[in-house]
């Protein structure tokens, strides 16, 4: 995954003079249309909510208007928590970084020469399972962890291991199998119990597996120029550690205030997790264990995450420099809008306000 983040300009004096919230509220909402899938978004900043909103529907054929709690599918989001995951059982010593996952996972050799660090980072050579060509009823169909490592296993290396980097959820679905191995819980069980409920995330799942029995809202595609439909179906099954969560905004943010309280992970663990991998070469590249880190754009680091599933579009946005986070949540896949577009423009909004405050001289 690559988002960049253009540097967004609000000219206008009356949006720089209007209260955070406000401003916030007049930079999207021209974005989204009433009548058509939308979306709920969050910003935080000093762990408060500044801003939280939905927008347009959640089920256009019951005329249901999205709500800020409604669970959206979060998509590859849910890689930050297979990554804190993986990390979680670094820090009881059941796996290290460096542990090969052919040893891990005995019944997958063609991991042999690829460490676990590879996988989190999207460094091990391996492409993408789901890219294999799949119809409507294939793609609706529960499949098994043999399956999809069969899929993997035919799919040829990119490169060797360490040696480039090449986004895969491949990669991604392997480190679900070692929670699996090295925890003897299922993916959906240990993330339930030891992330979860710990942080009080009770909208957020594994899809299937909700506990507070709340139905994510409806996901649409649609082509140019066409009407909404609804999005055909996948099984979770098919994308599992890689991208089968369910959240809302809500929980998002409070994941994001567990991860600057530092739980969950040793200090020294969480310092690992934002560190960028460097290659074999020692080149350095943008990515994190889970997240992707821009250290440019804006002149201070700035942690995210895309998600794009079925109907669904998903980003993140975590700056600690600033104590700042946004996430956008999307049921709309079409061409109208972007969930990368309104949170940069969120994100944007956010630190101009925070630039301005600080520019401004004491009265």
């Amino acid at each position: 995954m690559r988002v960049l983040l253009p540097l967004l300009f609000f000219s206008s004096l009356a949006l720089a003079q209007l209260p955070l919230a406000s401003r916030l509220d007049a930079a999207i909402a021209p974005l989204f249309q009433k009548d058509q899938p939308g979306g709920a978004v969050i910003v935080t900043q000093g762990g408060e909510v500044v801003y939280r909103k939905a927008f347009g529907m959640a089920d256009l054929a019951r005329d249901i208007p999205v709500r800020p709690e409604m669970p959206f599918r979060i998509g590859s989001i849910t890689k930050q928590f297979t990554a804190v995951a993986v990390m979680m059982l670094v820090d009881e010593g059941k796996i290290a970084l460096d542990d090969d996952v052919a040893k891990l996972l005995p019944e997958f050799p063609k991991g042999r020469g690829i460490a676990v660090e590879n996988l989190l980072t999207h460094t091990s050579g391996l492409g993408n399972y789901n890219d294999r060509p799949q119809d409507a009823a294939a793609m609706a169909a529960d499949v098994t962890h043999e399956d999809i490592l069969e899929a993997i296993a035919q799919d040829p290396p990119r490169f060797a291991p360490g040696e480039g980097v090449a986004y895969s959820n491949s990669g991604f679905y392997l480190l679900g199998l070692i929670i699996e191995k090295a925890s003897g819980k299922p993916y959906a069980d240990f993330l339930a119990e030891r992330i979860f409920e710990p942080l009080g995330m009770r909208s957020t799942a594994f899809e299937g597996r909700e506990r507070n029995g709340t139905k994510r809202v409806e996901g649409y595609m649609r082509g140019r120029g066409k009407p909404f439909e609804r999005a055909p179906p996948i099984s979770p099954t098919q994308s599992f550690s890689a991208g089968a969560l369910v959240s809302t905004v809500d929980d998002l943010a409070l994941w994001d205030a567990a991860i600057t309280a530092g739980k969950l992970l040793k200090p020294e663990t969480w310092r690992r997790v934002f560190t960028a991998y460097r290659l074999k070469t020692g080149q350095a590249t943008r990515n994190c264990l889970g997240w992707v880190v821009d250290s440019h754009t804006f002149g201070r680091d700035i942690y995210m995450h895309a998600g794009g599933i079925n109907g669904f579009a998903a980003i993140a946005f975590r700056v600690p420099a600033e104590d700042l986070y946004v996430a956008v949540l999307l049921n709309n896949r079409g061409d109208t809008i972007s969930a990368v577009h309104v949170g940069q423009t969120l994100l944007s909004a956010a630190l101009t306000a925070r630039s301005s405050a600080a520019a401004r001289p004491p009265s």
